[in-house]
């Protein structure tokens, strides 16, 4: 009879013991989850603010902007035309190339690019593919 008891406490312990332990990881992964919820939804409100001020720069008038001289070497102004007509003959509207850099001058400002150090525009160029990396 007392082993039956010993026994009885023994599965009961062992029991318990994978109880708290179910209980452990699931509150494990309810942290996990709203960690993950925490973090796309400040990702989803610097979308928003990145829009919301792309819609303000549309919405602006000229006199909120500043002119300035950009030097650009011929196919990346060939590109920026081809993007532009792209989106038209896709059914859109012809995008201005002034739209386009000021669209991937918010990117960067959304993907919080590090560019402390940077001397090259091949170390740019590193930089943003790491911060859109870090992004996803």
């Amino acid at each position: 009879m007392a082993r039956t008891e010993e026994y009885n406490k023994a599965h009961q312990a062992a029991a318990g013991a994978a109880a708290g332990a179910a209980a452990a990881a699931a509150a494990a992964k309810m942290s996990r989850d709203r960690a993950a919820a925490a973090k796309a939804a400040s990702k989803a409100a610097e979308e928003d603010e990145v829009k919301a001020r792309a819609k303000h720069t549309d919405e602006s008038s000229k006199k909120d902007f500043f002119r300035i001289n950009l030097t650009l070497p011929t196919e990346l102004v060939r590109l920026l035309e081809d993007l532009g007509t792209t989106a038209r003959a896709s059914g859109g509207f012809k995008l201005p190339k002034t739209l386009i850099i000021r669209s991937l001058l918010d990117l960067c400002r959304l993907l919080k690019v590090d560019v402390t150090g940077v001397k090259t525009e091949e170390e740019m160029v590193e930089r943003l593919i790491e911060a859109v990396k870090r992004y996803r």
